[in-house]
This record gives structure tokens, C-alpha cells and sequence, in this order.
């Protein structure tokens, strides 16, 4: 069972002890990986890509017709 490193603890092994726990949600790349996120949030198939991102006001979001592949933040 992989766990994060132990304060003042692992010697030498605490860069091991984290690689091993970061590889159960993350590739050797760094991304995501397609299981780590289907399980978590109980979905099915692949995550959809977020394409577009919005930053605007409340009133500006407000007047929007939201699209599924936008990903909005209100500033």
C-alpha cells in the first residue's frame, strides 16, 4: 500500500516512499492518469477535455448560454 513519506522518518528512501504514492493517481509524465479520475468521481469512459476557458464577471457569466466543453471562472 503506497503512503506518503513519514516526517523525520524513511532515511533516505523518502523520494522513493513519494514517487510510490504519486504513481497510483499519476504517469511517469506527471498527467493523470484515465483510472485514477473514472474511480474517484465514479464515472464511466474518459474524462472530456477541456477545450475553452472563460474568465469574466458574474453579470457577463450570467448572460452566457454555458457550453459543456468551456470551463468557466468568474472573477
Amino acid at each position: 500500500m503506497s503512503r506518503l513519506p513519514q516526517v523525520g522518518g524513511d532515511g533516505n528512501e523518502w523520494g522513493n516512499v513519494l514517487n510510490d504514492y504519486l504513481s497510483v493517481s499519476l504517469d511517469t509524465d506527471g498527467t493523470i492518469k484515465t483510472s485514477a479520475i473514472s474511480t474517484k468521481i465514479g464515472s464511466t469512459g474518459s474524462p472530456t477535455p477541456v477545450t475553452n476557458v472563460w474568465v469574466g464577471t458574474q453579470v457577463a457569466y450570467d448572460a452566457l448560454t454555458p457550453d459543456a466543453n468551456t470551463l468557466y471562472f468568474i472573477q
